[in-house]
């Protein structure tokens, strides 16, 4: 696969067609890209216990086919590669010929991936408050059957003692 995170990309298919954007990650195994704002899709979790519902944005990722590099004169190009006179591999635009660099995405990639983060974490803690209040609920619930058991053994005991007692 030519791409790589941080290309500047226009999508030329789908719902989103004729949008430019970042690609945030790729999945070469797939031959898919995700690209930043693009393809989104919504969930919509309902409300369980004390959780309530809520819609979750996120992208999905889109075929290689459906998207073409921009250059920098911020036209659809297509990328190659060819060797130094070191023997490095560059990549380079086909249009104009230009060196293809990927923006640094560094920051843009780990804020998003912080703000995920802090969201799981915050998602983590409220299910494991639930899980808790879920144990809680558990344990009284197996207590009062542990009760009852041992309310209807004192009651049979108590029976049977009436019962020898009236035939003796």
């Amino acid at each position: 696969m030519k791409f790589k995170i941080g290309d500047r990309v226009l999508v030329t298919a789908g719902k989103d067609k004729g949008k430019k954007s970042v690609i945030v990650a790729l999945l070469a195994r797939q031959n898919k890209v995700i690209v930043k704002d693009v393809n989104l899709y919504y969930k919509h979790t309902k409300p369980f216990m004390d959780k309530p519902g809520e819609k979750t944005r996120s992208e999905r990722a889109l075929p290689v086919a459906n998207i073409a590099v921009l250059n920098d004169q911020d036209q659809a190009d297509r990328l190659a590669y060819r060797r130094t006179a070191d023997g490095q591999k560059e990549r380079f635009f086909r249009k104009t010929g230009q060196l293809a660099k990927a923006e640094k995405l560094d920051k843009v990639v780990k804020a998003d991936k912080k703000a995920k983060k802090t969201t799981k974490k915050a998602t983590k803690k409220e299910s494991l408050l639930t899980e808790d209040s879920q144990k809680f609920a558990q344990e009284a619930i197996e207590a009062e059957k542990k009760t009852a058991k041992r309310a209807s053994s004192k009651i049979a005991k108590t029976s049977r003692i009436r019962k020898t007692q009236d035939k003796g």
